[in-house]
């Protein structure tokens, strides 16, 4: 157990390690190699067309499929995305009464009032950001970044630090390119990103 967790860390509204990092076993005995243990970057997206191809049903993977066969000899993806709320739950495409569900309190503010977070992870660095609010962007001001190498449990955050000032745009333009690609209704959504300022 990661030590972040006495914190809260492992709560599913964060990005910490713990959240990030699912354990898997696999037990194919005539199809896996005995004792393999990988380190790559995968997704939970994965398990679909994992579970697919080992049972002979590879056929049934369609282009709806985002994730990868774990075994299929795909190259890991560079990085992996995560997110926490929707760009705007307040616009009309949701019905009446959709949105009772996350107006649950959390500290007397309604969920549905909280901003939009995004996140990345490479082999070596986390970082997230509040993205949206209400239908509007915001500028990357308040963030998180992780050097998963020098600091496995996340206790140092390098948000500020100069040293990774590059480092950190990168990742910021990988958010950047990942949330175009993204299928959203663009009733979502009803301003440009903001100019980002490192």
């Amino acid at each position: 157990i990661c030590p972040n967790t006495a914190f809260g860390a492992g709560e599913k509204c964060m990005f910490d390690d713990p959240v990030w990092r699912v354990p898997m076993v696999w037990n194919c005995p005539a199809i896996l190699p005995a004792s393999e243990s990988r380190d790559d970057l995968c997704e939970l997206m994965d398990i679909g067309p994992t579970l697919l191809t080992l049972a002979g049903l590879e056929d049934r993977i369609t282009p709806v499929y985002r994730g990868r066969n774990l075994f299929g000899g795909a190259p890991a993806p560079k990085a992996v995305f995560g997110q926490i709320g929707c760009p705007d739950l307040k616009t009309e495409i949701f019905a009446p009464g959709e949105l009772d569900s996350y107006a649950q309190s959390m500290n007397g503010v309604p969920v549905y009032n909280a901003p939009m977070r995004l996140a990345v992870r490479t082999d070596r660095y986390r970082l997230d950001v509040s993205w949206m609010h209400e239908g509007q962007r915001l500028a990357p001001t308040d963030g998180n970044m992780f050097d998963l190498h020098a600091d496995p449990h996340e206790t140092t955050n390098l948000w500020n630090q100069p040293a990774v000032a590059s480092e950190k745009s990168r990742l910021l333009s990988l958010l950047e390119t990942h949330f175009c690609s993204l299928s959203c209704d663009p009733r979502l959504i009803s301003v440009t990103a903001p100019e980002i300022a490192l």
